[in-house]
């Protein structure tokens, strides 16, 4: 079942339901990849190969940047122990270039026109230097764009195999790419209120597809909702730098404004509706007798029919008593787009980060 919520994107766009465990990683399996990509897992030592950028092995570098997977292998093999002493990491090394090699001897690395070429590549180039983890994760994105390729299929399994590690796969069934299945599962960890698993599968969607926008405005919002407004104001900015769509921009840029009046301490906007007025000259001087004007009013600029904040109001209630409070600030902060006094919007939106963050 697919709802949107709001009219706009970064309204988000929600899949409710619980995942099949098929979908779903272990606890165990998810922590273990958390220290795998940190770099603090045992077998990386046990596992690395000798470092490609060892000035020795230059010629064997310049092959595989090259995408001459066969030849970087026999330039390998003809070194004498005169030139590099034996060591198990050289053995590691020739094991992994033999492994690429039986799949891939030869990439054209100047013609990589395709997206799943490009995953396959930066996976290729990881898994010699020994990043086990971004070899995975890059090569089980470029087969998710490719499910068709037995060959590339099989090449993940190998390399799983070697690493130890299980690599993220999309279910058979699924017409998802990898990164779209990232931004389901945080959809999914979201409703369930684990934070730590939406930042981490939404930045996992980001490392392989940094453009995505829906990856972005979804981090976004959680960062919001942690109260880490500093680093929803970032990535927020650099959504509306990619977003194509005028009122999808008006929308984030909203939303950039609230959360730098929430880092300022909650000071009101600043009425900037005499910029765009034209510049009149300075009236005279009031006559002594004369009574003092009274203060215009502050202009509220309103973006949106206040006959919508009833319903908006509802659906933000109703996201709230699901748990779906990603979806609910979206429509919180959709009534003070609309009136940025509204009282309800307001205290619903700080019940829901006073909930973050004792959480």
């Amino acid at each position: 079942i697919q709802e949107t919520a709001g009219t706009h994107r970064a309204s988000l766009t929600f899949h409710f339901g619980v995942p099949t465990a098929e979908e779903e990683m272990s606890k165990e399996l998810f922590e273990q990849a958390l220290i795998a990509r940190s770099g603090k897992m045992p077998y990386l030592d046990a596992q690395r190969p000798h470092d490609l950028s060892d000035p020795k092995l230059e010629k064997i570098l310049r092959e595989t940047q090259g995408g001459r997977f066969r030849m970087a292998h026999y330039a390998l093999t003809q070194l004498g122990s005169e030139e590099i002493p034996p060591d198990p990491s050289m053995v590691r090394l020739s094991n992994r270039l033999g492994l690429v090699a039986s799949f891939y001897p030869d990439i054209d690395m100047t013609d990589l026109g395709e997206r799943w070429q490009v995953a396959l590549s930066s996976g290729i180039q990881s898994f010699l230097f020994g990043q086990d983890s971004t070899a995975l994760l890059q090569a089980s994105y470029a087969s998710s764009l490719k499910p068709a390729d037995v060959k590339l299929a099989n090449f993940l399994g190998k390399v799983e195999e070697y690493a130890g590690l299980k690599a993220d796969r999309v279910p058979a069934e699924s017409d998802r790419n990898l990164a779209q299945e990232f931004v389901f599962r945080a959809e999914a960890a979201n409703n369930r209120g684990e934070r730590d698993k939406v930042l981490t599968y939404l930045r996992d969607a980001l490392f392989l597809e940094p453009n995505n926008l829906i990856a972005l405005e979804r981090i976004g919002s959680t960062y919001y909702v942690l109260g880490q407004y500093r680093l929803a104001i970032a990535v927020w900015q650099r959504a509306l730098l990619l977003e194509p769509n005028a009122k999808e921009r008006e929308v984030l840029g909203y939303y950039i404004e609230d959360a730098r009046r929430k880092l300022d301490g909650g000071a009101p906007p600043p009425d900037l509706s005499i910029l765009q007025e034209e510049r009149k000259p300075e009236p005279e001087a009031p006559k002594p007798s004369a009574a003092p004007r009274p203060a215009p009013a502050p202009v509220k600029i309103r973006v949106g029919d206040p006959r919508d904040i009833p319903a908006l109001y509802q659906k933000g209630v109703e996201h709230y008593a699901r748990g779906e409070y990603l979806q609910a600030t979206a429509m919180f902060m959709r009534i003070l787009r609309i009136d940025p006094e509204n009282i309800q919007a307001k205290k619903a939106l700080e019940r829901i980060q006073r909930m973050n963050q004792q959480r």
